[in-house]
């Protein structure tokens, strides 16, 4: 969603003098941009070169979705609950749904003032009072997605030989979900071009 609108002051139309003219006919322009987050896939790459599905050339599949990944106050370190997700039984597809995971959403407001100052005839001096982003909200890259390691629930890591055995094991154990290890559901970084509030002065002839 995007909107956007001006407004004129309406402060000391009437008045005569210094003060009002400096301080009336003041617009007032404001500018916004909202949407929901991209909605994102989830795979597990920790089998190496061949992924659990078993089909030789393919070393990333969708894993088994054992209950909710969304969480109740998604952050930075923790988008969503990565152990939600399990490998499924060897050489079949996973329950994972595409696009079952919701990145964060943008928002950014723009506010700007400007004022004209007739001058003579058709001169004109314009000052400009701009804000770029001006509540300060960030704009977050998509969370990491890529299983890289399997643990099981009581938070311990699988080790080389645990994997080395899961890879020819057909039914996967209750207990081994997929790792939050090396930043999996976690944002690293903000999108290209985004910046923090910013604040400029402008002044320029009309003629």
């Amino acid at each position: 969603m995007a909107f956007g609108t001006t407004y004129v002051l309406p402060f000391g139309r009437n008045g005569q003098g210094i003060v009002p003219t400096l301080v009336k006919d003041w617009q007032v322009n404001l500018v916004g941009s909202f949407q929901s987050g991209m909605p994102i896939t989830v795979v597990d790459a920790a089998f190496g070169s061949v992924a659990r599905i078993n089909v030789n050339g393919v070393n990333q599949d969708r894993p088994n979705q054992i209950t909710s990944p969304q969480v109740a106050n998604p952050t930075v370190d923790k988008w969503f609950d990565i152990t939600a997700f399990s490998p499924q039984n060897l050489g079949t597809p996973g329950s994972a749904k595409r696009n079952s995971v919701r990145g964060p959403g943008f928002k950014k407001m723009d506010m700007s003032f400007f004022k004209d100052f007739p001058l003579h005839g058709r001169t004109t001096a314009q000052v400009r009072i701009e804000v770029f982003n001006l509540f300060d909200w960030p704009f977050f890259s998509l969370p990491l997605t890529t299983i890289t390691q399997l643990q099981h629930k009581d938070g311990t890591l699988l080790t080389a030989a645990e994997l080395a055995t899961l890879r020819t094991t057909a039914v996967t154990p209750s207990d081994i979900v997929a790792s939050p290890a090396g930043g999996v559901g976690t944002i690293t970084s903000t999108q290209p071009g985004s910046a923090p509030r910013q604040v400029q002065f402008g002044f320029k002839f009309l003629f």
